[in-house]
């Protein structure tokens, strides 16, 4: 069996001294895939104070030799990482590894036995990368993949005025599972375009989980998730290219075509994921309160579709249904397209998906 050494880093000693006195057993038990080893902010700082990582010295028993390829690789360096990290508390825990099956797998099996939630998974390539349904996502030396956990109330409790000990449960608009993806792809968009340098770039989104540099695929987002009464835990994760032009471009080659100061070219991954926690943070603690309603100007604005015209296609039936222009997203999270007979239809993101390169909305009916 492949076994991979993961490295867990604190942003401050007492953060790991801490964690090592909770959770001594289970960081012993983790898992057969994976092995621990807790790394102290001076460890991190001798790290850190090389130029260079030596490839050799990579962490993981299992590592390719593609991965080993050349010294000259600028690894992920924790230590950069923690030094723009503004957050209150997401992403001060963060696991790395050159090299793992997927980050979703790490940061499932960290909080199942660890059960905490500011953590984040950063690694450099992934042996089994994955996307929604059966789409897997194929992580480069460059690109950016990493996952986080997050936890919400799906719902709201409200005292009925004839009976003040029934409460009664509703489910909240605008706090659908889909709305946490729509959530994280508008963070990193408003990141890359919040940037001086990184604005230029023509960084959307496309519905419902994938981010786009004008017609081609930069980016994905999964989230995996599980519900315990009405608490709902997520697994979130995220696949960027950055540095790597392969296999389709990165933000970097973009950058390198649109910036008249090639120096500013290479993108810092450390820097872009800190400012991404720390901005998602803000907006998770909002979206916990308010839901996603007051967000999504905001996203609209920032998403290919709007007044696109779409074929309507049944895969199950197996030919076109009509046409419909886009219009908005329903307080459930669904697309709403408007079709030629006036009527509004709201595409299900669970069974629908958009082919953007030829308008078309494909419908899988349950």
């Amino acid at each position: 069996m492949t076994t991979f050494l993961v490295e867990l880093h604190c942003k401050t000693d007492q953060y790991c001294l801490e964690l090592l006195q909770s959770k001594s057993e289970s960081l012993l038990k983790l898992s057969e895939s994976f092995r621990l080893r807790i790394v102290t902010s001076s460890e991190r700082k001798e790290l850190g104070s090389k130029q260079k990582l030596d490839a050799t010295s990579c962490h993981s028993e299992s590592i390719s030799k593609d991965v080993l390829v050349s010294k000259d690789l600028n690894y992920f360096q924790p230590h950069k990482y923690f030094r723009n990290l503004y957050s209150k508390r997401l992403g001060h825990l963060l696991a790395y590894s050159p090299q793992v099956s997927s980050t979703q797998d790490v940061a499932r099996i960290l909080y199942e036995n660890l059960n905490v939630k500011d953590l984040v998974v950063v690694a450099e390539t992934q042996t089994k990368g994955r996307g929604r349904r059966t789409n897997q996502w194929q992580t480069e030396l460059g690109s950016l993949a990493f996952s986080t956990v997050c936890s919400y109330s799906l719902y709201s409790n409200k005292i009925n005025s004839g009976a003040s000990s029934n409460i009664n449960v509703q489910l909240q608009p605008w706090r659908s599972v889909s709305f946490i993806q729509y959530l994280v792809a508008l963070a990193m968009v408003e990141v890359v375009k919040g940037d001086p340098v990184w604005k230029c770039l023509p960084l959307r989104i496309k519905w419902p989980n994938d981010l786009y540099l004008d017609d081609q695929k930069v980016g994905g987002i999964l989230c995996e998730g599980s519900v315990w009464k009405d608490e709902l835990t997520l697994i979130i994760g995220v696949g960027l290219n950055v540095n790597n032009s392969y296999p389709t471009t990165c933000l970097s080659t973009w950058l390198r075509q649109m910036s008249a100061d090639e120096t500013c070219a290479m993108i810092d991954r450390e820097c872009l994921l800190a400012r991404f926690i720390h901005h998602f943070e803000d907006m998770y603690y909002s979206f916990q309160q308010d839901g996603f309603e007051k967000f999504l100007p905001r996203f609209l604005s920032h998403w290919l579709h709007s007044g696109q015209r779409l074929q309507l296609f049944s895969s199950k039936q197996g030919k076109v249904l009509g046409y419909a222009c886009v219009e908005n997203l329903s307080e459930q999270g669904n697309i709403l397209v408007r079709d030629d007979q006036g009527r509004l239809i709201p595409l299900d993101p669970d069974l629908s998906s958009l082919d953007w390169h030829q308008s078309r909305a494909i419908i899988r009916e349950k």
